[in-house]
């Protein structure tokens, strides 16, 4: 496999999690500003998520830094 499929593959394994939390954490803020009340759990849930969405940043900036690397060890 080439370095830049590799780069793609860990984008979209990384990015398609971020991305459905953020649209549930949305989800979350328009609950709590039209006024319908949510469970100490959901929030509770909410920092989870928050926390999982934080670790899988630090995931994409290893593995971008990784690549980066590798590209400039390539080309020397």
């Amino acid at each position: 496999m080439e370095i830049n499929t590799i780069e793609k593959i860990a984008k979209t394994v990384i990015l398609i999690p971020a991305i459905l939390g953020l649209i549930f954490i949305i989800f979350i803020y328009y609950s709590e500003l039209s006024g319908k009340s949510i469970s100490v759990g959901g929030n509770y849930l909410i920092f989870g998520l928050l926390i999982n969405i934080g670790l899988l940043i630090l995931i994409y900036m290893s593995v971008r830094g990784f690549i980066k690397a590798y590209n400039e060890a390539e080309r020397k």
